[in-house]
């Protein structure tokens, strides 16, 4: 897209002061919004942005454990054993290509968002999914059809999973750069709550929303996407029981992708482009006229001045990639690659792609495919309940004491399926007795319920916190990555160890558990309360990472007594949850 030429702005005289700027930015002075057309299609999009992740975490296993699509296209396994019925790594590719295509997608995807808007990769990810799940509902005996579909599916769900991160960074408010004295580096923070991050950070759905939703519904609408992907998979299982008894089933279930993807592209071609990919691109005056219009009110000075002043200062920032890696942020770039990593390796893909498949020799719940899809909705049921909580504890009890207590509970909960399936499930047993399919669903779900509290909302929490402003683009498309390759690697041989390890693959998931309850306690600081511009330098002063960060371990003293330590006068004490922490992690 050809770039607007040079307009010349000059900011608003409302703008006094950087501790104007801070404090619209972080919602204590609030822009006049109303709730507007706008704002409501923001939260339909961000909704249909978190449907689509996932649904095709719930709909996968269904689907594969439907007996034309296993005949037609995966044929095989061993109905003999309880453990290697669904052993067929085609069957384990095809779920795990879509992560794969995902993480190859993420080189150009950023490309795409700077330089055609938001607007231009909702519409190709709402394509992409849609033919996706054209091209998959209508395969028939071949897996062509079926693998270009999921191709389709994971360039599509690059552009929408990216950015449940980046709206975790536009959700937290604050969002400014360390160094304080300058203005427009202060207003730099503002664009960040809009932008999310210069490259892989600013695609799709969920940057569209953030940028388009008042910075006081910014929590809520990250609420929305959360929510959203944990409803899809509960969606899809409730639609893979329905179309479970159709021969033609699997068909339904997986075209019916296509409802929330048409959602997405229908908002592309019909909603305004947001007002901060305007600026990047130079449209100042188109940019004010749709924020006026998102808004609902002509007083939106006070708000645009800041999008403008932070494009500008981004302009001279160093490279994210060259930052990343400098010594002072190696506390980060470990922890971007640490946190998705635990949050995978915990096993989480193989309980959400394949719970059909481990209940399939369980009986409790009813004979044949239903009952294994009937245990597969309580399991993602009981998660979903599980984050809609943590939604209201997270800020009251912290990150480290969610991500310990999940990770103690998730360790616990699969030594203890492990210990069932090894006394219960013999190496050519079929099913399991009434009486362990009963407890290893309970257990499964309590494994679940752990997840759903702590490293499935923390795991990306944190990684959104803690980096510097210039850092933030690179630090959250590490991120990203780690978590499309190791759910890709979990997904791919999960059957394949099930099958090989037994009961021996719950040991191995929960030693990972359990190794995470170590790293979380001695490297993980508390970010509960710290102001998201504060962060990086806490978590530099941590005990440990200081070690790292500085020769000798000793802070310098400008980095320890920061912006918002000295904006926190006698009038703001007991108003700023920050005042008084100490930076031992």
């Amino acid at each position: 897209m050809k770039r607007a030429s040079n307009e010349q702005y000059v900011p608003s005289s409302k703008i006094r002061s950087a501790a104007d700027i801070e404090r619209a930015a972080a919602g204590v002075i609030d822009v006049d919004a109303k709730t507007t057309t706008y704002v409501v299609l923001a939260c339909i999009i961000a909704a249909s942005g978190g449907v689509l992740f996932g649904y095709d975490g719930g709909v996968t296993g269904g689907v594969e454990s439907m007996t034309q699509f296993k005949q037609w296209f995966f044929p095989g396994g061993d109905n003999s054993s309880f453990y290697c019925k669904y052993n067929n790594k085609p069957l384990q590719a095809y779920s795990a290509i879509m992560h794969f295509t995902g993480s190859l997608a993420s080189i150009v995807a950023s490309y795409f968002t700077q330089h055609w808007g938001r607007k231009g990769s909702m519409i190709i990810a709402g394509t992409s999914f849609c033919i996706g799940a054209i091209f998959q509902a209508s395969a028939k005996n071949t897996v062509a059809l079926l693998f270009i579909g999921r191709v389709f599916w994971g360039i599509g769900m690059f552009l929408v999973r990216h950015q449940d991160v980046s709206i975790a960074i536009s959700t937290a408010i604050l969002c400014f750069s360390w160094d304080s004295d300058s203005l427009p580096c202060r207003a730099i923070g503002f664009m960040s709550c809009h932008t999310a991050g210069i490259g892989f950070g600013d695609h799709c759905a969920f940057i569209y929303t953030a940028e388009m939703a008042p910075p006081r519904w910014r929590g809520r609408l990250n609420t929305l996407v959360q929510l959203g992907t944990i409803g899809g998979i509960v969606v899809a299982n409730a639609i893979n029981i329905g179309t479970n008894n159709l021969i033609w089933g699997w068909r339904l279930s997986l075209g019916l992708a296509a409802v929330p993807g048409l959602i997405l592209l229908m908002g592309g071609l019909f909603l305004p482009e947001t007002p901060n990919s305007l600026v990047e691109r130079g449209y100042l005056s188109e940019a004010k006229s749709v924020l006026q219009k998102v808004r609902g009110t002509k007083d939106v000075d006070v708000e645009f001045d800041t999008i403008v002043l932070a494009n500008e200062a981004l302009k001279g920032m160093e490279s994210p990639w060259k930052a990343i890696f400098r010594r002072r942020n190696r506390p980060q770039l470990i922890l971007a690659i640490a946190m998705p990593f635990f949050q995978q390796w915990s096993g989480v893909n193989g309980v959400s792609f394949f719970a059909p498949q481990i209940f399939a020799g369980i009986n409790a719940l009813g004979s044949g495919n239903k009952g294994s899809l009937i245990a597969a909705i309580i399991v993602n049921g009981v998660q979903l309940i599980a984050t809609i909580i943590t939604v209201f504890i997270v800020d009251k009890v912290g990150r480290r004491v969610l991500l310990v207590s999940g990770s103690a509970l998730g360790f616990a909960a699969e030594i203890a399926v492990a210990i069932v399936f090894a006394t219960s499930a013999s190496s050519n047993a079929i099913n399991l007795p009434y009486g362990a399919s009963i407890t290893s669903i309970v257990l499964i779900g309590l494994y679940s319920i752990s997840f759903g509290f702590s490293w499935g909302p923390v795991g990306w929490l944190i990684p959104s916190e803690i980096h510097d402003l210039n850092t933030r683009s690179a630090g959250q498309s590490i991120t990203v990555f780690t978590q499309l390759v190791s759910g890709a690697t979990v997904t791919q041989t999960f059957l394949n160890m099930l099958c090989s390890l037994k009961w021996g693959i719950y040991i191995f998931f929960g030693a990972w558990q359990f190794i995470a309850i170590f790293f979380t306690l001695f490297l993980v600081p508390e970010t509960r309360g710290v102001p998201i511009e504060e962060a990086a330098n806490f978590v530099r002063a941590h005990k440990v990472w200081r070690h790292v960060c500085y020769p000798g371990g000793v802070v310098p003293q400008n980095e320890v007594v920061t912006s918002m330590q000295r904006l926190s006068g006698p009038a703001n004490e007991g108003t700023n949850p920050y005042r008084g922490n100490t930076f031992t992690g």
